[in-house]
């Protein structure tokens, strides 16, 4: 939890920071993969876990190399392999099964949040950055997001939600 904060801190500051996730380490030829540890983190019971790894996550994927590249859509190729393939060849996003499997956590909180009060707000707030990208929206489409977003803004009534209310 504490290099979580750090970690978040670090990025607060100085939000170009993000890209150093996206760096290989040492003289690794292998393709470096900054998704799947915070993606892990977000199954943790704790909701300051989850939360942290959430808005790291955002920033890290928004801060990807390739974000520009449309996606493969894995769910219609053969195999994750021949996904990974082409994203490799040059044919897509090699973050697309992570940021698939971010957005359907974040949808999964619209719908039942880990905790009360505060997993919405959190999730609306990834999504508000994420769905920047067209890939990504159609992703968000697929996940069922749009259908959580008509009961979400009808319960926003009263003062204090109108941010919420804004970034939904």
């Amino acid at each position: 939890q504490y290099i979580l904060a750090l970690l978040l801190q670090l990025l607060r500051t100085n939000p170009s920071r993000a890209r150093l996730f996206h760096q290989l380490s040492g003289d690794s030829a292998v393709a470096h993969d900054p998704y799947t540890i915070f993606l892990r983190l977000l199954q943790r019971t704790d909701w300051f876990t989850q939360e942290k790894s959430c808005k790291l996550l955002t920033q890290i994927v928004q801060s990807r190399p390739n974000k520009g590249a449309p996606f493969v859509h894995m769910a219609s190729t053969s195999s994750q392999a021949s996904s990974s393939a082409a994203a490799a060849a040059g044919h897509g996003d090699p973050a697309e099964q992570a940021i698939t499997n971010f957005v359907e956590w974040l949808c999964g909180q619209l719908r039942r949040p880990s905790n009360p009060t505060k997993a919405v707000p959190t999730a609306i707030s990834a999504l508000a950055v994420l769905l920047r990208d067209k890939p990504t929206r159609a992703l968000f489409t697929q996940a069922g997001g749009v259908q959580q977003t008509g009961p979400l803004l009808r319960s926003c009534t009263g003062p204090t939600s109108s941010q919420l209310a804004h970034e939904t």
